[in-house]
């Protein structure tokens, strides 16, 4: 009986293991796209005029090179650090276009113009999925920054 049992435990075993590989060669795995590295975003204004000034929670608009409005930036910050004297915020740019790009970045609590700081793009659409790289602020005055992206 010992026996019995043992062979049929031995085939049980034999036909899961194989069903296990089976499945797992037929399941497809969906692996994420890798990050692409900023290549061509454009350069761009936050303007929080109407706001208040860069660290205030609200709207705004886009401001591309030549001036124009191609867009509104929402934005939320939080309260300043008093440790490091930065308020941290995140920014979602609604373009024109189409495209939507958001940032998160703490940004220095200064009243010294000009004064770059560091974002981190933290997603994006509208053919620019999958998109890392650095956001480069410059506080040109109490209500705008500039951006280019790296």
């Amino acid at each position: 009986m010992f026996r019995i049992v043992s062979r049929k435990r031995s085939a049980v075993l034999a036909v899961t293991a194989a069903a296990v590989g089976l499945c797992a060669l037929t399941v497809p795995t969906s692996a994420a796209a890798p990050p692409r590295a900023v290549r061509s975003l454009p350069a761009m204004t936050f303007d929080f005029t109407g706001l208040g000034g860069i660290t205030k929670t609200g709207t705004g608009t886009v401001i591309d090179t030549t001036g124009a409005t191609v867009g509104a930036v929402y934005q939320h910050c939080d309260a300043l650090d008093s440790l490091t004297g930065k308020v941290y915020c995140t920014d979602l740019a609604v373009l024109t276009s189409g495209m939507q790009l958001s940032t998160v970045e703490a940004v220095p609590n200064t009243t010294t113009y000009p004064t770059p700081y560091e974002g981190v793009i933290t997603g994006a659409t509208q053919g620019a999925e999958g998109l890392t790289g650095e956001a480069h602020f410059v506080i040109r005055n109490h209500n705008q920054e500039d951006i280019n992206f790296s």
